[in-house]
């Protein structure tokens, strides 16, 4: 499941995607329709492509942001070393309760955030189911058309096929139900004609075929749904519908300078796309599906297309395309592999924090010393500030992730905690939190470990302790009241003292009571290997005898 970050990034660099080309088509105002509809088209593909690029490909670009040693580092900011992180996966199996109560990491906006993706579930399906519904009226109108073709539409449909080239399978309908012609479909396009037009003037069915069979080549169908496709998945993103509105628009005009391009006049055409206006409402129904030659809020800005003598109207090339596609598409991997890092100045010792926080959590490897003190701060000892991520969240949480992102190897990595106390610790797919010296006494306190890594809290003295451990890793406590623990998929809990003791086990693992000799020996030594008694030799077998057999 995405997480709150993953998705802003992707809303945030499609955005900024659209912005860059809608610049650029802006500045091409004076080219061709052909070109800018491929842009926009291009971009929406990319827009398309976005989510999966942002998720799938590591994020090997980072932009350093600096950040001076002067700034106060306060809870509401972004943290000191902050990175687009990607591992919603991660945080969800470290900090999830098994047994149904809260964790120590979910906050506000994690509880919100199934209602947030159920909200965009459905403005998503209402788009599809949009465009679905248009394709049923589509296939109603095919099937009440009939294959057969009048004479004046036959006629015309002959020359202009032979005048364009048209080499693609094509079904020609003839249609009662619309007053203005469309096309739709990829393998074998369909080209619906209204039944009245074979009553127009032969110069106005040319200009109709001739538009349609510019569709119809220009495969405007697809880059529609395409369009569409990317409307669905950022329906929220209005840039998405933007350029979409924009592509729309192009391709139509794209479509109108193929047909002044094959010798119409400007004036007689303009005419014609405005009688036909008044009897497109039928054709609005199907809008998000089928290729139509008139849409009434588009009329305006076409005629003026159509009337402007000083506007490019030449096709696309294969090269040019090649040109643009290109660039477009580096920029697309550019937005999708690059994070922004903020890295401090430094995080030296003794430096109090003007944010508090009440719980510590270690995320992919490393060290943490936890050391009592009045007030709290943070060591960085050894690691490179710009791989790893420190913050303090909203919710009051140290957040320590040695990679956010993509892992170096050797990349050692050690911190220094320093606090009056903690509510609760919690380590996710390895690494050690241990707590050294003295801490005064304190009532409860929660720990977790999931997917590897240890935590050492026994020179902590806490009355009630909660603690669980997913799938591999080990707790080491002496609660002295009382001690709920729970060990799914394997790991271990070992406690010392007299309290009494709540467990669980599922799936494998173990929570046992330490020995006497064990409670004040190192992690080191409670973590190695085990001695194991060698066993005792075999003793040699004796020999067998010689048996000699006697002959009479």
């Amino acid at each position: 499941m995405l997480d709150p970050v993953t998705v802003a990034a992707i809303a945030l660099k499609t955005s900024l995607l659209l912005v860059v080309v809608g610049l650029i088509v802006s500045l091409m105002a004076r080219h061709s329709a052909a070109w800018r509809h491929f842009l926009w088209t291009a971009a929406l593909t990319l827009a398309l492509l976005m989510p999966f690029a942002v998720v799938y490909l590591p994020s090997s670009i980072q932009i350093s942001l600096p950040r001076s040693a002067t700034e106060s580092w306060t809870r509401d900011e972004p943290a000191p070393v902050a990175s687009g992180t990607r591992r919603a996966e991660a945080e969800a199996a470290a900090l999830a309760p098994r047994d149904g109560g809260r964790s120590i990491a979910e906050g506000d906006t994690r509880e919100a955030w199934p209602i947030a993706m159920i909200v965009w579930l459905v403005g998503a399906i209402g788009v599809l189911l949009r465009n679905a519904m248009a394709h049923v009226g589509l296939f109603r109108w095919a099937r009440q058309a009939r294959s057969e073709h009048s004479p004046a539409w036959s006629a015309t449909l002959s020359r202009v096929a032979r005048e364009t080239g048209l080499r693609r399978p094509l079904r020609v309908l003839e249609s009662e139900r619309t007053t203005s012609p469309c096309t739709w479909g990829v393998l074998r396009p369909v080209l619906l004609l209204p039944a009245a037009g074979a009553d127009w003037p032969e110069p106005q069915r040319r200009f109709v075929l001739l538009h349609e069979l510019a569709h119809v080549r220009r495969f405007d169908y697809l880059t529609t749904q395409v369009a569409n496709l990317t409307c669905a998945m950022h329906w929220y993103n209005p840039f998405v519908w933007f350029a979409a509105a924009r592509a729309r628009k192009l391709q139509e005009q794209a479509c109108d300078d193929a047909v002044l391009g094959a010798g119409g006049a400007p004036s007689d055409y303009a005419e014609l796309l405005v009688a036909m206006a008044g009897g497109s409402r039928r054709l609005s129904l199907a809008f998000p599906a089928a290729v139509g030659m008139v849409q009434r809020s588009q009329l305006h800005g076409r005629v003026t297309a159509i009337l402007d003598a000083s506007r490019t109207r030449l096709p696309l090339s294969g090269i040019a395309l090649l040109i643009a596609l290109v660039p477009l598409a580096s920029l697309t991997l550019f937005l999708a592999i690059v994070s922004a890092v903020a890295t401090p100045a430094a995080m030296q010792r003794g430096i109090p924090l003007t944010a508090a926080f009440n719980s510590v959590e270690l995320r992919n490897g490393g060290n943490v010393s936890l050391v009592h003190g009045e007030s709290q701060s943070v060591t960085l000892l050894k690691g490179d500030p710009e791989q790893a991520s420190i913050s303090i969240r909203d919710d009051g949480r140290l957040v320590i992730d040695r990679c956010p992102t993509q892992c170096p190897r050797n990349h050692d990595f050690e911190v220094e905690v320093v606090t009056p106390a903690l509510g609760a610790i919690a380590v996710a797919e390895g690494g050690t939190i241990q707590a050294r010296g003295e801490f005064p006494p304190q009532s409860k306190i929660v720990v977790a470990v999931s997917q590897g890594g240890r935590i050492d809290i026994r020179s902590i003295p806490v009355a009630n302790v909660t603690a669980s451990v997913y799938s591999g890793g080990g707790i080491f406590t002496k609660p002295g009241t009382a001690l709920r623990a729970k060990v799914e998929q394997g790991g271990n809990i070992t406690y010392w003292g007299d309290a009494v003791v709540e467990s669980s086990v599922l799936y494998g693992g173990v929570v046992e009571e330490g020995t006497a000799a064990d409670a004040d020996r190192s992690l080191a030594d409670l973590i190695g290997p085990k001695y194991v008694e060698p066993p005792a030799p075999i003793p040699p077998v004796p020999p067998v005898p010689r048996v000699q057999s006697t002959s009479r």
